[in-house]
């Protein structure tokens, strides 16, 4: 009855025809007998109810506890927190795809946090007592790279609830709109209580209006009840994933803020490398043309993950890349061209981890995940945006003997680039193949940060003299004097003598690196700030490869007495002295801010020149400062005065979950004279899924023995290095005696 109501034509009853259509609707009831005298019943139809219009995008309600698993589609893996909690958060999280096996981290008002992490979904829950963590609270998503994504909540959760909670670019910034400036970013260490929820409304008014039109681009005209944290919506390219997937995430060089940029809108670099960033905001939407929906030129979600998910099938099922007709294609240049090329490597040699096998096959079981587009630019020599740089996630449950036999399972992270290619046909990328760099060294620039904490009372004063407990920022140059060649399939001497590199934040006539012996294969550390190139055999003789743009007293980011980098007059050349001063402007140190390398080999006085790019800003220290670090005090009685002779150090620290990952440990120590002796171990988790749990590591003195400590300025050093969002840093205690 309903049912034809509700398709009742106009025309009918305009005929006068509703009697005979009553008739047969009312078929099972008195439409007139076989007698032919009793009067027809016309039936009058019934109109049914106005049918509510179900807003996909409209804010989920909390759902029963008992049932959220499943409302929220987590599985086990992504089940964390506290097993014996009532209540909970949960939800997806994602940077243009679903973020898999990250780490998930809860902090409420008071600073307690409860860690699990997502599934391969990108989904999570975090259980908690609900009479123990209090609102507002902070959530957390930490991947493999140290990448920080952060959302807010202001909820208040009863007993036997689950309170939605998606992570991603779009609610990082919302989180950043409502955090102090003190608190200096997301990425920092702060608790539910730095969030002014006073702002939040506006901030995620601001956050909708920024992409609006876009989000009517990729097909949602009703954006009216839309918010961005407890929607709920999918990471898979369509809809608002497509607009997520059109943004990137940098951090404000000075402020540590959350910054959105266009990455279709394509890089404004000016000639000594900086670059005009296109910021998305409220007054500053996305545009309609820079949203990477599926007819878009450019390098959208659905075309990496057809290649990605073709690179999986084959690691899956044959555990080798040109194998089946299906896997052979890297080498025939549907999956990577032919003249693939990164850093002086072909792709078998830059993906050595995963074809680690005999014969360079792959690791059965190995999978590529979390892949996010960073940014378009340009090949060099090209007029028009033609270069993609993905950042992906590659997990192996183990690796094969090119890749040292690892037994565990690893996970690390590596960075693609892809050219656009509108001309050969089937790629398995659309339009798109992955190309590398192109460069012919190897060689790479990247933010470097340090923070060393003075552990000697007698030494932490801010005076000549002192070694005040500090954080620097600067930059690292990685620059090998050996490149790869394919026909041999070994590393040569290309016989560089001399670098010069020019970029933002470096002295305009450039800086200088040349070897640091005689000998070939060792790698290129600065030898002078001022742009001159020394003749042929020159050597360096200082150990750094770092550029130390600038340094703050620890935690307080004053300001303290610095030098030049040559060092004090004595010649010691410790942490504390940087080649800035701290009124060094950071604005001009932008994510993808782009560097120039002169080389210059053997024989020739006309250098080779070759750019590359960073993937993070330099970020000031006065911010950096702010930043979570792990508890390395275990370590304190191994360098403190007095001090015995030893054969090896052990580092020991107590983590913290939202520190950055460690990829090793370190000691240093130093002679009198000032002469340094430093060594170190990988630490057997350094590439772990999902969280590490190592809390020391032990370390030979190469040397034999570090000495006693002795009269004159003599110290040792304990120290963690590791990655944090595509830059460097280390951490470490020291004690000047």
């Amino acid at each position: 009855m309903k049912y034809i109501s509700s398709v009742l034509k106009p025309e009918l009853v305009a005929a006068g025809k509703l009697a005979l259509l009553g008739c047969t609707v009312a078929l099972f009831s008195a439409c007139g007998g076989g007698g032919g005298s009793s009067t027809p019943v016309v039936t009058a139809p019934v109109v049914p109810a106005p049918v509510a219009v179900i807003d996909p995008l409209a804010p989920v309600e909390p759902v029963d506890f008992a049932l959220a698993q499943a409302s929220l589609s987590v599985a086990n893996e992504g089940m964390g927190g506290d097993g014996g909690g009532d209540g909970g958060a949960g939800g997806a999280a994602g940077d243009g795809a679903p973020l898999r096996r990250a780490v998930i981290v809860l902090t409420d008002v008071a600073g307690k946090t409860l860690t699990g992490q997502t599934d391969d979904a990108g989904n999570y829950l975090i259980r908690y007592k609900t009479a123990e963590i209090k609102p507002p609270f902070v959530m957390k998503v930490i991947d493999a790279g140290g990448n920080v994504l952060a959302a807010p909540s202001e909820a208040t959760i009863p007993a036997g609830k689950v309170v939605r909670i998606n992570i991603n670019p779009l609610t990082d910034k919302i989180t950043s709109d409502i955090l102090p400036a003190s608190v200096a970013g997301t990425d920092k260490q702060f608790n539910g209580a730095s969030l002014n929820l006073a702002a939040l409304p506006k901030a995620k008014a601001d956050m909708v209006a920024s992409i609006r039109a876009a989000l009517s681009t990729a097909g949602i005209t009703n954006t009216t009840a839309f918010d961005p944290i407890t929607s709920k919506y999918a990471y898979d390219g369509t809809g608002v994933d497509a607009v997520i997937e059109s943004i990137s995430l940098t951090r404000n060089p000075g402020s540590g803020e959350t910054q959105l940029q266009a990455k279709l809108a394509g890089l404004v670099t000016a000639a000594d490398g900086t670059v005009s960033p296109t910021l998305i905001s409220a007054s500053t939407p996305l545009v309609t043309g820079q949203v990477a929906i599926a007819s878009s030129p450019a390098l959208t979600f659905g075309k990496l993950k057809a290649w990605i998910d073709g690179l999986n099938t084959c690691l899956a099922n044959a555990g080798t890349l040109p194998q089946t007709a299906e896997c052979e294609s890297p080498v025939q240049g549907k999956y990577i061209a032919a003249s693939y090329k990164h850093n002086s490597k072909d792709f078998d040699e830059d993906f050595v981890t995963l074809l680690s096998e005999t014969g360079r096959s792959g690791v059965r079981g190995s999978v590529i995940r979390n892949p996010s587009i960073l940014f378009t630019s340009r090949y060099p020599g090209s007029t028009t945006d033609d270069a993609a740089v993905v950042e992906v996630t590659i997990s192996q449950p183990r690796t094969g003997p090119l890749g040292g036999n690892i037994s565990t399972h690893i996970e690390y992270v590596k960075t693609l680039i892809f050219k656009r290619d509108d001309v050969t046909a089937g790629l398995k990328a659309g339009n798109w193949i992955l190309q590398g760099n192109q460069r012919n060294f190897n060689w790479s620039v990247q933010p470097n940060y340090f923070t060393l904490l003075q552990q000697n009372p007698a030494r932490q004063a801010n005076v000549p003299g002192g070694v005040p407990s500090q954080t620097l920022s600067g930059l690292r140059l990685n620059f090998s004097s050996q490149v790869f060649n394919p026909l041999t399939r070994t590393y040569n001497a290309p016989s560089v003598y001399a670098v010069r590199l020019k970029g933002p934040g470096l002295p305009a006539s450039g800086i200088v690196y040349a070897r640091t012996s005689s000998n070939t294969s060792s790698n290129l550390t600065i030898l002078n700030k001022s742009g001159v190139i020394p003749s042929e055999g020159t050597t360096s003789a200082r150990p750094q490869a770092d550029f130390r743009m600038s340094a703050v007293i620890h935690p307080s980011g004053a300001a303290f007495d610095t030098t030049s980098w040559v060092g004090r007059p004595d010649g010691a050349n410790l942490p504390q002295y940087a080649d800035s001063p701290v009124t060094t402007n950071f604005a001009a140190l932008q994510a993808f801010s782009q560097y120039s390398a002169e080389i210059y080999v053997n024989g020739s006085t006309t250098p080779i020149v070759e750019t590359a790019r960073t993937t993070a800003p330099v970020e000031a220290p006065t911010s950096y400062v702010k930043r979570p670090l792990h508890d390395l005090s275990p370590s304190i009685s191994q360098i403190a005065a007095p001090q015995a002779a030893v054969s090896s150090f052990i580092a020991r620290w107590i983590r913290n979950p939202l520190a950055a990952r460690i990829d090793s440990s370190y000691y240093m120590f130093q002679f009198p004279d000032f002469t340094q002796f430093t060594g170190g171990a990988n630490l057997p988790d350094a590439s772990a899924v999902g969280a590490q749990t190592s809390t020391s590591a032990t370390m030979p003195v190469t040397q034999g023995t570090a000495p006693a400590y002795t009269t004159g300025p003599s110290a040792r050093e304990i120290g963690l290095v590791g990655t944090a969002a595509r830059a460097r840093f280390s951490q470490s205690i020291i004690w000047n005696n």
